[in-house]
């Protein structure tokens, strides 16, 4: 019987050990994240900030040797990105993403990708827009153009109707994520707020 206490004792300690560590290794996780994530968010405001002088002087802005084609900016989560070209997954980690579509601010459907990052960088907080909510993308030469949200859905990874070419008279700009368990793909369906 005195065997059994001690056994059970011991693997109580064992196990108060182990969660201890468990969450020990959550903490620093989501401390690294938070790190990163302000030291990306610092390196893109400068970025930015160089895209907007650079208009004026016709100058390229790249940022990790990608050239910006534009911004985006999100008024409801007050925050702004620089789109880059896709060219493969890591461009993800780099900036908001032109997948497919004519270029910023022409008619047609712009399909921009962006990460859903735990950091809460990119398209992190997408779900929180709403039908009448609004988008603004500005192009290399400085034209801005409103969007507004008037559908929002999810889609499995598979489903590519979104990314439909034809039959656009008009602005129209689809942003896409995935969710938090990377599952399904956040859509929201925005055009020209005339």
């Amino acid at each position: 019987m005195k065997e059994k206490t001690i056994f059970k004792k011991t693997e109580f300690k064992i196990s108060i050990t182990i969660l201890i560590l468990l969450v020990l290794v959550l903490v620093c996780v989501f401390i690294y994240d938070s790190i990163k994530g302000k030291k990306k968010n610092n390196e893109i405001e400068k970025v930015i900030s160089e895209f907007h002088q650079n208009m004026e002087n016709e100058n390229n802005t790249e940022i990790e040797g990608k050239t910006i084609i534009g911004t985006i900016k999100i008024n409801k989560t007050l925050v702004e990105y620089p789109i880059i070209t896709y060219e493969n997954l890591n461009s993800l980690n780099i900036a908001i993403c032109k997948y497919i579509g004519p270029e910023i601010n022409t008619i047609g459907n712009l399909c921009l990708l962006g990460h859903n990052m735990r950091s809460g960088m990119f398209f992190s907080n997408l779900y929180k827009l709403e039908n009448g909510d609004t988008v603004e993308l500005i192009n290399t030469n400085g034209n801005t153009v409103e969007y507004i949200v008037y559908d929002k859905f999810y889609i499995t990874p598979i489903e590519g109707e979104v990314l439909d070419q034809t039959n656009k008279n008009y602005k129209e700009l689809t942003l896409i994520t995935c969710n938090d368990i990377s599952t399904k793909r956040l859509v929201i369906k925005l055009k020209e707020n005339i």
